[in-house]
């Protein structure tokens, strides 16, 4: 009984690590600016969506603009490690967070459809 409990706690851990990223990126701004940015109140409401729905198209179109998103941000962060000196170190540690934190994103928005697929157990 615990098991499965466990299991299902742990299939929607991508949706969780999403949502509080996102949330985390609302309140940074929210601190940093006063102003709200309306494309990550969007993504809250659609994770959201997502969790309470379980809709497997939603899961799919969520998960191509989150993985998406990523790759475009970390070609970005690759354009902007063009522009640091050659071995600067702050370069380098914006090339290893920004890949790190980008790649696991596309990571999770990948790996978080795979559940809405599944057969029902009979």
């Amino acid at each position: 009984m615990k098991t499965q409990r466990l299991k299902n706690v742990l299939s929607f851990l991508p949706e969780a690590i999403l949502l509080s990223m996102t949330l985390f990126m609302l309140i940074a701004d929210l601190l940093k600016s006063s102003s709200v940015n309306y494309i990550v109140l969007a993504l809250i409401g659609l994770i959201s969506g997502m969790i309470f729905l379980k809709n497997k198209y939603i899961a799919i179109l969520i998960s191509s603009v989150i993985a998406l998103g990523s790759a475009y941000m970390l070609l970005a962060v690759l354009s902007e490690y063009y522009e640091f000196p050659v071995g600067d170190t702050e370069g380098i540690k914006m090339l290893l967070f920004g890949s790190l934190l980008f790649v696991s994103v596309i990571i999770l928005a990948v790996v978080m459809p795979f559940k809405y697929f599944r057969k029902k157990e009979e």
